[in-house]
């Protein structure tokens, strides 16, 4: 009975072949930082796939403000607008938190295949690390705009299971 169960188990694991994981893993769930100053946001991932090629790291900010009127929302009509904040405005995500506030989620950094590229209020003040299992951004010339929350996300197919994201 006992080489029946062992061997029904190594058949599955032969058929299951091997499982890729991605994990992220935040240190730091809080940073406090003076104006003015530059920052750095610790993301930290490890991936089962040994190639980068197809490895992406996003950062988003989620700016929290009290809830305005949805028909005041610049995205809602693009008309008139420049090519750039179009672009910007298409990046981001409205959305309402538990105690109806208005929340805006925009993309700030995104980096694949060895480029990078900061995005709308970030542009010119992020830098990424280049360092294998390093996600980490540097924010420079805080401001009290900046406040909110930073989402690290980190893909590196075929690595479709684990913890990709980490919260700050």
């Amino acid at each position: 009975m006992v080489f029946a169960f062992w061997k029904v188990f190594l058949i599955l694991s032969c058929l299951a072949g091997q499982v890729s994981v991605v994990q992220v893993t935040i240190p730091d769930g809080f940073v406090n930082v003076t104006v003015g100053s530059n920052v750095t946001l610790i993301c930290i991932y490890t991936t089962t796939v040994a190639s980068r090629e197809q490895l992406s790291i996003q950062w988003s900010f989620f700016h929290k403000k009290e809830m305005e009127p949805i028909s005041h929302s610049s995205c809602l009509s693009t008309e008139g607008m420049e090519e750039k904040a179009v672009s910007q405005c298409l990046k981001m995500t409205h959305a309402r938190d538990a105690r109806g506030r208005c929340s805006w989620t925009s993309e700030i950094y995104f980096s694949q295949g060895g480029q990078a590229v900061a995005i709308g209020q970030f542009k010119d003040r992020i830098t990424g690390s280049n360092d294998p299992g390093n996600a980490s951004i540097t924010i420079s010339r805080m401001q009290p705009a900046d406040s909110g929350i930073y989402i690290c996300d980190v893909n590196n197919p075929p690595d479709f299971l684990g913890q990709n994201q980490g919260v700050l």
